[in-house]
């Protein structure tokens, strides 16, 4: 498309496939610019935040594993209390891991060579 038939937009915040987050139109192109639920950030800052969040979740879900084994096989636990609480913190981790990690997809396809902002 020609740019004398280029549609015009008014530079501005537009929302983006990921609920949430919109993104910032400067009236000739997108920039790296995002609201994230009202804050404003880069892209390549709220992909290492989401990388620091995920890091942290993993570490603080292995100790909680290991003073689950600890506490149960030590006694401190009731009977199978160990197990059960091995398994939630199973299912819990693998709930948030993969909803982190979906947020880290959404980022990462975030179209960078949008050439117009979606209609209003």
């Amino acid at each position: 498309m020609s740019d004398e038939s280029r549609p015009s937009f008014a530079a501005g915040w537009w929302p983006t496939r990921t609920r949430g987050i919109v993104r910032w139109w400067d009236g000739d192109a997108w920039t790296d610019r995002i609201l994230v639920n009202g804050r404003e950030t880069t892209i390549e800052d709220r992909r290492s935040a989401l990388g620091d969040q995920l890091f942290l979740f993993e570490i603080t879900m292995i100790l909680l594993g290991v003073v689950a084994l600890i506490g149960g096989g030590a006694g401190f636990l009731p009977a199978g209390m160990s197990g059960t609480l091995v398994a939630g913190f199973t299912g819990a981790a693998i709930t948030i891991l993969v909803n982190t990690r979906q947020q880290q997809r959404r980022l990462s396809r975030t179209r960078t060579g949008e050439q117009y902002p979606p209609a209003p």
